[in-house]
């Protein structure tokens, strides 16, 4: 025999048939259950968000938004209704499936045991609990999903079926067994603490809203005559009064995030000094707002008020020093300042906090470049590239650090996979030019830099950049250059040559090559008798380009800090006559 949930008398259940109340009950129950409204009001507004174009899978902040999720700035900027409206956006398909399992579930139980219209009041003002109490703890994430009131439904129903003595809910107990909603609260709340993206504080807010609704309402079978009425009605009354003064605090506590909105629209807007006035004034009134200084900082450094924004991203960074992001803030306004060691330290901070952030990898690569660290700048941007392959920047930059380090086979490939990716980019076509002169491939060179200085990649060159192409061009008649002494600080290199002057008798017009072993000194010049001849293709080209080598000068070669003597071969190429 089971009880009736409405009038408490036993009747003897059909077989098969999950009911809580008796037949002569249940035939005056509403024929339209409000949980099958609920959830076809969720699963209308998802369709129709996906038919004008939201994401089925992973909708944007900004589609979210646009279809009345919550967001603290707009919630306490005005936009209150957003805190009921969000419960019934859903952030993809996968989380509107989840909910309405869940509250298909939980709802039918639960509007049998508290009724239609109570049921109705239990789901609304969970709801809005979760979304203020999400407000009041995180006022700056975008939340959306029925998530809060499901839990709400899920707090009433803990102390019907563990903390009050009804017979028909003790009956149900014993006809279905344990019914297990604490768990299923538990399990919850923890995967919320364990899993990121997940809006633990509108499940609090509703599980606690609907736990006080829950121990105070009379269920079905209580509900008898107007002071149950009047019963409902304080409660309700109560419930709304008390969520009305926590939606007072959060705008109290958080009234700086509203500013914080106003400030970034007009940075945004390119209004910048109005932007750091309103972020100034809101600092003079919160001055512990990290995020408001952290955008001030950044602001100021857009206006070129470096020192002003290091000292502001220098606070925050103290604030919070497990932020990567702000810790990104203060190594810009580092590298701006031209303080690279210090630029350093704080992009190897940034890369323990985000190890999978490419950006942050490259960042420091390129401050070690700066610093001629060119070896750990190869480490950084290696892993920069192995993190985000597609991005043709950070080959550039990977293929500058191996042309500093002179292994130029490694810099052309990282210049090749830049300019794959990003077909017009001019210093990625200069500085493969580069490698390959100074790989001795200069027909290789030679077409680079025609590229440079022809359309259409003449059209977004710089004068610099076409400059240097010039100058790169007229270093390809340099001879080929090779030093013959290891262990030391900087190898010779050669400066400045004349063009090699073709014999005017007994070398034909075919063109030809010497070359010649020789020692270059400490003040790079070439040592007249140390002259060898190593290969030749024909005699006529010895002595003149023996000549041209004595008129070279050369960059002397480093040992122990100081200029050195070192051994050098060169080859002089000689082109026939036109």
């Amino acid at each position: 025999m089971a009880m009736c949930l409405s009038c408490g008398r036993q009747y003897e259940p059909p077989a098969g048939r999950f009911m809580l109340v008796c037949p002569e009950c249940a035939a005056g129950l509403p024929q339209i259950s409000v949980t099958t409204v609920l959830i076809g009001l969720n699963l209308a507004v998802f369709v129709v968000m996906v038919l004008t174009g939201v994401s089925f899978f992973a909708p944007t902040p900004e589609q979210l938004l646009r279809w009345g999720a919550s967001f603290g700035p707009c919630d306490l900027g005005g936009e209150w209704w957003r805190l009921l409206s969000s419960t019934f956006v859903h952030i993809g398909i996968l989380h509107i499936a989840l909910n309405m399992w869940c509250l298909w579930n939980l709802g039918r139980l639960a509007e049998r045991i508290f009724g239609t219209r109570t049921f109705l009041v239990l789901y609304l003002l969970s709801g809005l609990s979760g979304s203020v109490l999400s407000v009041l703890v995180n006022p700056r994430v975008i939340a959306a999903g029925a998530s809060g009131a499901i839990f709400g439904v899920a707090g009433a129903m803990l102390p019907v079926l563990y903390l009050r003595p009804l017979p028909a809910i003790q009956s149900l107990q014993g006809r279905l067994g344990n019914l297990s909603v604490g768990g299923f609260v538990v399990y919850n709340l923890l995967a919320g603490v364990t899993h990121s993206g997940v809006d633990n504080a509108a499940h609090v807010g509703g599980l606690l809203t609907g736990f006080v609704i829950g121990l105070a309402l009379p269920v079905q079978a209580a509900f008898r005559g107007r002071p149950h009425v009047w019963r409902t009605a304080l409660v309700a009354a109560g419930v709304s009064i008390a969520l009305g003064l926590a939606f007072t605090e959060a705008h109290h506590l958080h009234g700086s995030v509203v500013e914080f909105e106003t400030a970034r629209a007009l940075l945004v807007a390119g209004q910048t000094a109005r932007g750091i006035a309103q972020l100034e004034s809101l600092l003079n009134r919160w001055p512990h707002d990290v995020a408001a200084r952290y955008l001030l900082g950044l602001a100021y450094l857009d206006q070129g008020r470096r020192e002003e924004a290091v000292r502001a991203l220098e606070e925050v960074t103290h604030a919070e020093p497990n932020n990567a992001d702000y810790q990104d803030g203060l190594g810009i306004a580092y590298v701006d300042q031209r303080r690279l060691p210090d630029a350093a330290r704080v992009f190897e901070r940034e890369t323990v906090l985000a190890p999978h952030n490419a950006a942050a990898h490259a960042k420091l690569g390129a401050t070690y470049l700066d610093m001629g660290r060119a070896a750990d700048a190869v480490a950084a941007l290696s892993q920069a590239v192995a993190l985000q392959p597609d991005t043709a920047s950070y080959h550039y930059l990977l293929g500058q650090a191996y042309l500093e380090r002179q292994t130029f086979a490694p810099a052309v490939a990282e210049f090749n996979a830049a300019i794959v990716l990003a077909p017009g980019d001019v210093a990625a076509h200069l500085q493969r030019g580069a490698a390959y002169a100074l790989m001795g491939r200069p027909d290789s060179a030679r077409g680079d830099l025609m590229r440079v200085l022809t359309p259409p990649l003449q059209v977004s060159a710089t004068a610099d950049q076409q400059y240097r192409a010039r100058r790169l061009l007229a270093g390809l008649r340099l001879p080929r250059f090779e030093v013959l002494r290891v262990g030391l600080d900087a190898p010779p290199r050669v400066y400045r040559c004349p063009a090699p002057q073709y014999p005017r008798a007994g070398a034909g017009s075919v063109g030809g090559a010497v070359t010649i072993e020789f020692q270059v000194d400490s003040l790079g010049m070439a040592v007249e008798k140390s002259g060898r001849i190593v290969s030749t293709d024909d005699s006529a080209f010895t002595q003149a380009a023996w000549e041209m080598i004595l008129h070279c000068s050369y960059k002397p070669g480093i040992l122990r800090g100081r200029a050195a003597s070192v051994r050098v071969r060169q080859t002089v190429v000689f082109e026939p006559p036109r």
